[in-house]
């Protein structure tokens, strides 16, 4: 028997029988089969031309997903046990080097373990970002964005174009601003607070480097502790002091300065408002325009004044207060003395406590008054001018001395006073004015002698009028001693006559006197109401007698 060929020696056919056999293996088991029987069995047979798959499902028993296919294809599985747990990062240590996506979704908040920072810029501080351009973050947790910004300290903020945090929690936003001092902001263009919790604003403004200080406007300085300046070129210099207007400074503690072009200070608590105003004492105040209150306390006001006394006024148009306490007004009027007062047209007033409202006039008395007038001078101390006096309204009182004007314009006393006397003669007494008469005035002394200006008398009517034994017998007044009354009521209208109530003036009757050698005024002599020829009688009604006169020297 020859050895089997390998199936590549054996000869080739053209032609298939049905009869021919074919070797199979089938179940592990080597047989044949005629071709009949295989075109039988092939052509009985359909299949598709492809096998692909048409779904799978997650399997959570078996953590995997079971995928299946059309016809003839063979189901299997895949095991993803593996992504099933929490995603923890990259474990193997190597960071990602690119990450492109372009929706973010976080199942909670997201949260950020480094510094984050844009293509360009630098953020080398902990948890700090720097975004935009050019920009850097090197203070922990500072944030820095826009273009060329630095936020250098703790917890800073720079945002804008070319600004600058280095202050600690500082905030600078707008244009070339600079926020240097702790928890200060700067804002705005070309700002600058270096205070502490210092804020500027606006355009070139500066605050610091006084702490809490605050300038807004433009080209404005706070640099005092809890200063403000506000406006235009304004300075607010001083603690808590405040600035506003244009071209102000307000330089003393607690000073205000407002309008334009004034100043406040160097004294403390001073206010300045107006045009071109000065207010450089303690406490003082200037307004208007050109006015300078310098002294501790002083006020100048309206145009031009100066108050440089301590607690000075000026007012009005180029006055002036020098003197401490003093008071300035009207028109260039000058108050220099202590206390004292210049009012009117170019006036002064040099002494202490002196007192002028005139024009072109000065006093120099000390506690002196020029009233009125013009060109009058004041020298003599405690002393009034004026150049006319004109009384409205005199009262009713009773004079003590009359007035005269001596050779030098002064009002002296003329040394003769206006006095008053009153007298009530009851009707018993009436009765006997002739044999005991009713002094009414004492004697005035020696070298003296009264007289009489005026008297009248009133009788209170009763029941009966008095009459008298002689025809000519006449109620009046009379020296003690003297031959003939000084006054008297005539027989005509004699008060004893009559028969109602009534009040009746005597009159002077020098016509008495008729020897040569008979008396009438008498020197340092009592003055009576008397009856001049016999008692009166019958009469029941009581007489009130008025006289006044002044006593005269001889």
């Amino acid at each position: 028997m020859l050895l089997p060929k390998k199936i590549s020696a054996l000869p080739g056919v053209s032609t298939i029988k049905n009869a021919d056999l074919f070797a199979i293996v089938q179940d592990g088991v080597t047989s044949n089969v005629t071709f009949a029987i295989l075109e039988s069995i092939i052509s009985g047979f359909t299949a598709s031309a492809d096998t692909y798959v048409t779904g799978g499902v997650y399997n959570s028993g078996t953590t995997s997903i079971d995928f299946t296919g059309n016809t003839d294809f063979p189901p299997f599985s895949v095991n993803v046990s593996g992504l099933t747990g929490t995603f923890t990062g990259n474990t193997s240590g190597d960071c990602i080097t690119d990450l492109y996506i372009t929706n973010l979704h976080g199942c909670s908040p997201i949260t950020v373990h480094d510094s984050i920072q844009h293509f360009g810029s630098l953020a080398t501080g902990i948890n700090s970002i720097a975004w935009g351009t050019g920009t850097t973050a090197s203070g922990n947790y500072s944030h820095s964005e826009g273009v060329q910004t630095t936020a250098s300290t703790i917890s800073s903020h720079a945002e804008g174009g070319l600004t600058i945090a280095s202050g600690e929690a500082s905030h600078s936003e707008g244009g070339q601003t600079i926020a240097s001092g702790n928890y200060s902001h700067a804002e705005g263009a070309v700002t600058k607070a270096t205070g502490g919790g210092s804020h500027a604003e606006g355009s070139n403004t500066t605050a610091g480097p006084g702490t809490s200080a605050h300038a807004e406007g433009s080209f404005t300085e706070a640099s005092g502790d809890n200063s403000h300046a506000e406006g235009a070129f304004t300075e607010a210099i001083g603690e808590a002091s405040h600035s506003e207007g244009s071209f102000t400074d307000a330089i003393g503690g607690n000073s205000h300065a407002e309008g334009n072009n004034t100043i406040a200070g160097p004294g403390d608590y001073s206010h300045a408002e107006g045009h071109t105003t000065l207010a450089s004492g303690d406490y003082c105040h200037s307004e208007g325009s050109g006015t300078t209150a310098s002294g501790v306390a002083a006020h100048a006001e309206g145009d031009s004044t100066i108050a440089s006394g301590v607690t000075s006024h000026a007012e009005g148009y180029l006055t002036k207060a020098y003197g401490d306490y003093s008071h300035a007004e009207g028109n260039q009027a000058t108050a220099i003395g202590a206390g004292s007062h210049a009012g009117g047209h170019n006036s002064i007033a040099t002494g202490t406590t002196s007192f002028i409202h005139s024009t072109s006039s000065l006093v120099t008395g000390e506690r002196s008054v020029v009233l009125g007038g013009q060109n009058i001078t004041g020298t003599t101390d405690d002393t009034v001018y004026v150049p006319n006096l004109n009384i409205g309204t005199v009262g009713g009182g009773t004079p003590i001395n009359n007035l005269g004007i001596d050779s030098d314009g002064y009002v002296v006393d003329s040394g003769v006073s206006i006095q008053e006397a009153k007298l009530v003669i009851l009707s018993g007494d009436v009765l006997q004015l002739n044999s005991i008469p009713q002094q009414i005035i004492a004697a005035p002394g020696v070298g003296k002698t009264i007289d009489i200006i005026s008297c009248m008398g009133t009788l209170n009517f009763a029941t009966t009028g008095y009459t008298h034994s002689g025809g000519n017998s006449r109620l009046g007044l009379q020296f003690l001693g003297a031959s003939a009354q000084t006054m008297e009521y005539p027989s005509s209208i004699n008060l004893l006559h009559s028969t109602v109530t009534r009040t009746l003036k005597m009159t002077s009757s020098p016509a008495i006197v008729t020897p040569a050698d008979d008396t009438q005024v008498l020197e340092n002599t009592p003055l009576n109401v008397s009856v001049s020829i016999g008692n009166p009688t019958g009469g029941d009604s009581d007489i009130t007698i008025y006289v006044t006169y002044r006593i005269l020297t001889l």
